[in-house]
């Protein structure tokens, strides 16, 4: 929707329909994955906590999803001569929630065996693979689940100039702002991994 109000001014207003949809990739790394029950120890402890070292990745993982954001915009136009106008345009900021994600887990093979008196008392000699692997089967951690995450999307500020230099050559000049700080991190909630 717009408006000339008077000879000089003209203001604009609209919505925005935003059609989101975010794919990541990420390895899962050994030192954050919580310990098998099997291993007495207590719930939250994680390989990291007995002494494996963080860089060891034991999975990927793709997480998917899509969803819709709402928000507004609006502008004014000040022509200040016949040659000479400026402008100004806010958009707004937008929380866009995903709430039908997807997380897909692939167990990715380390190839490391367990040495003897390792922290999880298991033989020597037992492959660490085989005793991650239960987490990618029901019942365990890393199968395949839902997601849901909150983005924000930052508001715009744009402020223009234009000059009409001859008949034909209009200069402009554009400075823009996005409010990059309201996205500061990605929290996902998973259906069932921690």
């Amino acid at each position: 929707m717009a408006a000339k109000l008077g000879e000089y001014v003209k203001v604009g207003f609209g919505f925005d329909i935003n059609f989101f949809s975010v794919e990541l990739r990420q390895h899962v790394d050994l030192a954050e994955v919580g310990l098998p029950a099997s291993a007495g120890a207590p719930p939250g402890t994680t390989f990291g906590n007995i002494g494996f070292l963080s860089g060891t990745d034991i999975a990927n993982t793709k997480l998917d999803g899509n969803a819709t954001g709402v928000g507004y915009h609006a502008g004014v136009i000040l022509q200040a001569t016949d040659k000479l106008s400026f402008g100004v345009r806010y958009l707004s900021r937008q929380k866009v929630e995903i709430d039908a994600g997807n997380a897909e887990f692939s167990q990715i093979n380390t190839g490391i065996v367990l040495p003897n008196a390792n922290p999880l008392g298991l033989p020597a000699g037992t492959p660490l693979d085989a005793v991650l692997a239960p987490q990618f089967q029901p019942g365990g951690a890393l199968v395949n689940q839902g997601v849901s995450t909150a983005v924000r999307l930052p508001e715009q500020w744009s402020v223009g100039l234009a000059y009409q230099a001859t008949p034909t050559l209009v200069l402009l000049f554009d400075y823009n702002r996005q409010n990059w700080e309201v996205f500061q991190s990605l929290p996902f909630d998973f259906e069932i991994a921690p």
